[in-house]
């Protein structure tokens, strides 16, 4: 199942989602490619009474395994009662680093629970909250006061939690004099560009911020112009999630300038924007002097065929981008062609997404494909939502609409990239796991 529409890109919502424990093994790919969990409970069924695995947490703590660095209790449904005898237990463990609570129906009232948590785990370096209800009223005095004190979390994910304005400023404010974040998750939290604005001090003061994930929010045009000036600073390599935010060009164009300027950005995914040729061109130009940026998604965007045609020219040059994502982009017979010409010089590119495209012009990326030997999977379906996570998961081959199935062209470009992916396992290369 496609993991990345679950409110963008998380998915812990498994029963709901239709997932069970028989196939665990994509949502678990996905999950740790998000949050860089270092294990995933894939074994114990997914259909448990509520708070089944908190007892047996509880007990373990208690007894045979007091000094467990990492409890994962996603969906759980433990909820405030079960937060609370959380937070008891915990208050006389000192060694867990890692603490999953996402989908446990905590709500607001589990405030004291938190808060209680974050000041009894002295070694709590990462939290993950995601689709817990709490509203924006909690990150004031209590959880907010102690996340102030929490000097050795680097990584919070509060996703799905109805943040809005008022939570994302409150929530700034207790972040703000943090110097050592390295991963902020905000998705689908309604935060718009007055609530960006707020948590430029934050990205202003964190230096080592490697992750940031703003997906399915408010920001606009305004609040990506206050990003990209938050990000103008001496950083590391970084990724950044921005889908669905009713970015237009002017945004496009101001991170585009952060891109160009500060060569560190990794990943940059504007899927389901509004941005058109002229940012598009914007960040074509940007991948020329970038040699940083590994994935690029302008999944579903406006972006015409000048804007194309220009990304597919910036792959000619030194471009850096393994991934590539134009699903839903319309790709007309001009398009293609700068496509094969991109194919017959790039040396990178590994997967690539393409809109709505015509079988009668694929004939010119077949044969550029011949004399290609690193793109090895391409997704042609007409939305391009299949997105995997480089690294983790090898894609497929060849994706898309099921009239491709017996198209000769498109077989005889299903064999060129097996060709190309069986190469790449015996280099060793392009970060595939072997089997």
């Amino acid at each position: 199942m496609d993991l990345s529409r679950i409110c963008r890109t998380h998915s812990l919502e498994l029963a709901s989602a239709g997932l069970d424990s028989k196939h665990p093994k994509e949502w678990t790919a996905e999950f740790r490619h998000r949050h860089s969990v270092d294990s995933v409970n894939t074994k114990r069924p997914l259909k448990l009474l509520a708070g089944s695995r908190l007892r047996q947490v509880l007990a373990d703590l208690k007894g045979r395994d007091p000094y467990q660095t990492s409890l994962d209790l996603s969906q759980d449904k433990i909820g405030e009662k079960g937060a609370q005898a959380l937070a008891d237990t915990l208050r006389h463990n000192a060694h867990v680093a890692r603490l999953f609570l996402a989908c446990n129906q905590l709500g607001p009232k589990s405030a004291p629970a938190l808060a209680d948590i974050l000041q009894h785990t002295p070694k709590l370096i990462e939290l993950e909250l995601w689709h817990n209800d709490l509203g924006a009223d909690m990150w004031g005095a209590g959880v907010g006061g102690a996340l102030k004190q929490a000097s050795s979390l680097t990584r919070l994910g509060v996703g799905s939690n109805g943040l809005g304005r008022a939570g994302a400023v409150s929530l700034a404010r207790n972040l703000q004099h943090r110097t050592n974040l390295q991963m902020l998750d905000l998705d689908n939290n309604q935060i718009d560009s007055s609530g960006m604005q707020a948590l430029v001090p934050v990205l202003e003061r964190n230096p080592s911020l490697s992750y940031l994930s703003l997906n399915c929010n408010q920001l606009g045009d305004t609040g990506a112009q206050a990003l990209a000036r938050a990000l103008r600073r001496e950083v590391g390599p970084i990724s950044l999630e921005l889908g669905e935010n009713q970015i237009g060009s002017i945004g496009a164009e101001a991170l585009a300038a952060f891109v160009q300027q500060s060569e560190c950005v990794t990943r940059l995914d504007l899927a389901d924007n509004r941005i058109d040729t002229r940012g598009a061109l914007a960040l074509a130009d940007a991948l020329r002097f970038d040699p940083s940026m590994e994935s690029l998604s302008l999944a579903r965007n406006p972006i015409g065929e000048d804007g194309v045609i220009a990304l597919f020219g910036a792959l000619q040059q030194k471009s850096s981008l393994t991934l590539l994502n134009l699903g839903g982009v319309p790709i007309s017979a001009v398009g293609l062609a700068a496509l094969a010409s991109a194919l017959k010089r790039n040396s990178k590119l590994a997967t690539l997404y393409l809109g709505p495209v015509s079988d009668a012009n694929m004939h010119e990326v077949l044969e550029a494909l011949r004399g290609n030997h690193t793109l090895t999977s391409l997704d042609a379906s007409r939305r391009g939502e299949r997105e995997f996570s480089p690294g983790l998961e090898e894609p497929p081959t060849l994706a898309g609409d099921p009239e491709m199935k017996d198209d000769s062209t498109w077989l005889a470009i299903r064999k060129l990239l097996e060709r190309n992916l069986a190469l790449a396992r015996k280099r060793h290369i392009g970060g595939y796991r072997l089997k």
